[in-house]
Formats: structure tokens, C-alpha cells, sequence
């Protein structure tokens, strides 16, 4: 395999941060939706709880306006909002975990330079010697 240009190498290395970085911004998403969810069910269960709903209308503690909100965009919006955000969290986090595991497979083929355009030498191509591949041409 060629080896990496300067720009390439760079890439590759902005990607590993940012990889390295999204478990965390996942994590943090999720904690913040779920801190929306709560809030909501707290403050205006009948958004999320069909029950609550059909119980607050039976009270009458729904005003009209608040009905109106509610037959505009539904309880099943709300859950489907939510449930679309974790699914695109979660798509995003496995991508990034399939080009984590490509990263590591390229790093395999062709290993990081060092600042003086050597390459690091892992422990199972320092142990296995020199590539023998080139002298079976004849």
C-alpha cells in the first residue's frame, strides 16, 4: 500500500479525535433528551400518557387551549420525536464505530509515520523481521 500524504495522515488523526469525542456527546444527548422526557411527564403528563389525558379531561384540568396543542400534534408525536432522536443517535454512534474499526484496519496496512517519516514499528511487525515477500519474485 502507498504511504499516507501529510494531509491524509491529518485527516485520518481529526477523525480519531472526533471518534474518541462522540461516546461522551452520545452520552450527553441522551442524558439531555431524557431530561426533556422527564420534565415533560412532570409538567404536562397528558403530552406523553393517553391516560393522563382521558383522567384530565374527565377533571376538566385541560383547558382548551392546551387541547388544542394536543390534537395538534398528538402524544404519539412527542414518544415518535423522541424515539427518531435515539435511533439517529445510535446510527451515528455505530458509524462511527465502523470507521473506528477502518481507521484501526488502515493503521494495520500502513503504520502512523513519525515526525521524521518513520514508520512505528507495532510489536508484531518488529517481532516477524523484515518482508521476505519480495525475494520469492525470482
Amino acid at each position: 500500500m502507498l504511504p499516507l500524504s501529510p494531509e491524509q495522515l491529518a485527516y485520518i488523526e481529526r477523525r480519531r479525535r472526533q471518534i474518541a469525542y462522540w461516546p461522551w456527546m452520545a452520552a450527553l444527548l441522551v442524558l439531555v433528551l431524557a431530561g426533556i422526557y422527564v420534565w415533560l411527564w412532570l409538567q404536562f403528563p397528558w403530552f406523553l400518557d393517553p391516560q393522563a389525558l382521558l383522567q384530565g379531561l374527565r377533571n376538566g384540568s385541560i383547558d382548551t387551549n392546551e387541547l388544542a396543542t394536543l390534537a395538534t400534534l398528538g402524544n404519539l408525536a412527542f414518544t415518535g420525536g423522541g424515539l427518531l432522536i435515539l435511533v439517529i443517535i445510535l446510527v451515528t454512534s455505530v458509524a462511527l464505530w465502523n470507521e473506528h474499526r477502518l481507521i484501526r484496519y488502515l493503521d494495520q496496512l500502513c503504520p502512523p509515520q513519525l515526525p521524521g517519516g518513520v514508520a512505528e514499528a507495532s510489536g508484531s511487525q518488529a517481532e516477524a523481521g523484515p518482508d521476505t515477500a519480495d525475494s520469492d519474485r525470482g
